[in-house]
């Protein structure tokens, strides 16, 4: 009788299991959409304008951003020393910012030297494939490169898409409130 009780509990357990499995059935155009929701609310939340297209004179006023091609929100803060990079050139940087999550954020800091995320500086070389076992290194992050130079600053939001590793595996954007970029010599 026991043997029967935990053989149907069992069966029971696998079904409730592979319904509740078929239910929450998640697709990657769902994921993407919540994620554009997630951005959409940090967008509004903090008053940012979106631009069409990038300032003719690569001037940025408080709280504008451009989306670029690949859905990376750019704001420039600083464009730098006027030393663009080349194919080969090295790079660090330090970030601060949070990862959106849909009901939190998690706040990094590496100009504080906080190493929960990165061990900074985080370092890359320009026209090279990330390094994409990292938590914030991918296509986005060094993307700002194509826009900025030595010694210069910006702030994003970079998708999963474009994103590090870690930002792929758990489908999550980053906003970066400053990346500082500066060239190895």
């Amino acid at each position: 009788m026991i043997k029967n009780s935990i053989f149907f509990l069992i069966v029971f357990c696998c079904i409730v299991f592979l319904f509740s499995c078929e239910q929450e059935k998640v697709t990657y155009q769902d994921c993407v959409e919540e994620e554009q929701a997630i951005i959409n609310n940090f967008i509004n939340d903090h008053e940012v304008i979106v631009l069409k297209e990038y300032p003719g004179n690569g001037v940025f006023h408080k709280n504008e951003f451009v989306k670029l091609e690949n859905g990376v929100y750019l704001h420039v803060i600083d464009s730098g020393n006027g030393n663009r990079p080349v194919s080969g050139t090295k790079i660090q940087s330090f970030a601060e910012g949070c990862i959106l999550g849909k009901d939190s954020m998690i706040n990094f800091d590496g100009f504080r030297n906080n190493k929960d995320l990165a061990n900074w500086p985080i370092e890359f070389t320009y026209n090279e494939s990330p390094f994409l076992d990292q938590y914030l290194l991918g296509e986005g992050y060094m993307g700002a490169m194509k826009f900025v130079g030595d010694s210069s600053s910006v702030s994003m939001i970079v998708p999963f898409a474009v994103g590090s590793s870690y930002q792929q595996s758990v489908l999550v954007p980053i906003y970066f409130e400053r990346v500082d970029f500066v060239f190895v010599k």
